[in-house]
């Protein structure tokens, strides 16, 4: 089966979790020589527990500037509200400016025309006072009073009321009537300028009042700013405390990984020199048990007696912290489906597929004794693809195990990972299941395995 995942799951060696990484593996030793070792519990527990503690700080950070984003975008629509606003004043302004203006031009026609009002009321004044004159020549002459003229009956004294009118000129009754006209006129006139007058100042008011609302709400929403800005600054100031933590716990981390480090390189230094003398030692002791039954044949020769020739020995592996052979990752399953080294475009295959009808689900075991240094658990893309389906960069599911000798075990295209960062794990034991994930045609573990930094065929282990 096809799978392009070569080199992701090396990531875990490329970031700043390198110095995590070697006292895992470091760990990983421990745990083959002693598990009982203190600084095991010191790695396993306050490294563990500090690197957790800096996720918790980055997971903080990242809620943190996401808060920070969503202060400056309310920043941003509240500036933009203001701007909005503040044009709607200068409108208004504009407005209120013009109705003024209208409102000095409607004053100085209702001016004029209180004074044109007045002119024809003199000019009223003067022809009454004139007919008055006319009147009382008339009263001389004994007939009746100006009083009886205007308000007497009109049914008595039909004769006389003729006579007065038809003496009085005809000239002073037209320009009387022509004043009456102009005057009624110059009051309509006056009075729809009245009317103009209340309708514009009733719009100015209705102007100023949206205005001064608009102003309470500019002012209102100043102050909203000056708090958006105000949190502004203190996210701020915790992002460079967040920032600020992290670093001390990145240091913190460095040096209690580095102090671990070489007490752990002091034990196993200490635990190959003890395993050197007990080599030793052994070797000693067999060949002093070897000279002893050769002196035994000897003499037994030396009395003429029929001596058995010692078979050979198989040479013993030194006990000197191999890991011994391996667990076959697939139990069940051993169909090679693409060797290593295979071409794939401009590169080659850096492990072996294990496929075969049926494998899908079916568990993956560890190699060898170890530690998990590396996890991807997120791939749901389970089933056969073309092309990848970008999970973990092409390996979907995998597991990383470290190992005693400083080398690493790679399993990728998992349908399940059942192993968390961190955990030790035993030879034959189970970390997963077969799939399809990633970038995978069908149902296949890729099997890998990374000696001093190179690539090699984990087919030469069995």
């Amino acid at each position: 089966m096809l799978d392009i995942c070569e080199l992701r799951g090396e990531k875990y060696l490329a970031n700043k979790d390198n110095l995590t990484k070697i006292i895992v593996i470091l760990l990983a030793s421990a745990t083959v020589f002693n598990m009982s070792s203190p600084y095991n519990v010191f790695c396993v527990d306050d490294v563990t527990q500090a690197r957790n503690r800096q996720r918790q700080l980055k997971k903080e950070a990242e809620a943190l500037k996401s808060k920070l984003e969503d202060k400056k975008n309310n920043e941003s629509k509240v500036v933009g509200s203001i701007e909005q606003q503040k044009r709607e004043v200068q409108d208004l302004n504009a407005k209120i400016a013009s109705d003024s203006e209208e409102l000095v031009a409607l004053q100085k026609k209702l001016e004029a025309s209180e004074q044109s009002l007045n002119g024809k009321k003199s000019e009223i004044a003067s022809k009454f006072r004139t007919l008055q004159r006319a009147v009382r020549e008339f009263d001389k002459k004994g007939k009746m009073s100006i009083w009886e003229f205007l308000f007497g009956d009109m049914r008595t004294d039909v004769h006389e009321r003729q006579k007065v009118i038809g003496w009085i000129s005809q000239g002073y009754k037209q320009q009387a009537d022509r004043l009456n006209a102009e005057v009624e006129q110059i009051r309509a006139e006056h009075a729809e300028l009245m009317e103009q007058k209340r309708n514009l100042e009733v719009k100015s008011d209705e102007l100023k009042r949206k205005k001064d609302e608009l102003s309470a709400k500019i002012t209102q929403m100043g102050k909203e700013l000056t708090q958006i800005k105000k949190e502004e600054e203190i996210t701020k100031e915790q992002i460079e405390k967040n920032n600020a933590a992290r670093e001390r716990q990145e240091k913190e981390i460095e040096i209690a990984v580095q102090a671990a480090i070489r007490r752990e390189q002091a034990r196993l230094a200490a635990l190959r020199a003890r395993i050197e003398a007990e080599r030793r030692a052994r070797e000693k002791k067999l060949a002093e048990e070897r000279a002893k039954r050769e002196a035994e044949r000897e003499a037994a020769r030396a009395r003429g007696e029929e001596v058995k020739e010692e078979e050979p020995q198989s040479a013993q592996p030194a006990e000197d912290g191999v890991l011994g052979s391996p667990a076959w990752p697939t139990p069940g399953f051993k169909k090679i489906t693409s060797p290593f080294g295979e071409p794939r475009g401009s590169v080659t295959h850096k492990g072996v597929d294990i496929g075969g009808a049926g494998i899908h689900g079916t568990p993956v075991v560890a190699a060898w004794d170890g530690i998990v240094v590396y996890t991807f658990t997120g791939c749901t893309h389970d089933y056969g693809k073309s092309g990848s389906c970008g999970c973990d960069g092409g390996c979907g599911n995998c597991v990383v195990l470290a190992h005693a000798d400083g080398t690493t075990t790679h399993y990728y295209h998992l349908s399940a990972v059942s192993v968390a960062q961190g955990q030790n794990v035993a030879r034959g034991e189970g970390i997963g299941n077969v799939g399809t994930t990633g970038w995978s045609t069908g149902p296949h573990l890729h099997f890998g395995y990374k000696k001093d930094g190179r690539w090699i065929n984990p087919m030469g282990l069995y």
